[in-house]
């Protein structure tokens, strides 16, 4: 009787040990899936790299208008131009551009000063919690 009791007690022992790997499995797989839910959000991205995700979205937006801009199409024939129109022709992208690299350094600089103030806020929160 003894070995059955004892037969019966492994038993048990087992059929609880299989309830806790699954219960353990479900736990792991809904934090996975929480996990990948939060590597595929941009907000996350942008919270955890604000520098690189401004600098991805300048370098992104300067593409986009650029190629917007050569894609307009020439409503007027193109003639030869004389030396004055060509470097007012030159002049006109070199505006272009430097105003585009003075927006981007902009942005560069109110997101470095953004993130620096977030982390001496940060410091001094954590600093007087102490």
């Amino acid at each position: 009787m003894r070995s059955c009791q004892k037969s019966e007690d492994e038993a048990d022992l087992l059929i609880e040990r299989m309830r806790s790997v699954r219960s353990a499995g479900r736990f792991h797989v809904s934090k996975l899936q929480g996990e990948a839910k939060r590597m595929v959000d941009w907000k996350e991205y942008v919270l955890t790299k604000p520098i690189a995700s401004v600098a991805a979205a300048s370098i992104l937006g300067f593409a986009l208008i650029r190629g917007a801009v050569r894609a307009v199409p020439q409503t007027t024939p193109r003639r030869t131009l004389d030396k004055s129109e060509q470097s007012n022709e030159g002049s006109a992208s070199s505006t272009f551009t430097s105003g585009a690299i003075a927006l981007g350094a902009s942005i560069a600089s109110s997101a470095l000063k953004s993130y620096f103030a977030n982390l001496v806020q940060r410091s001094i929160s954590e600093g007087s919690s102490k």
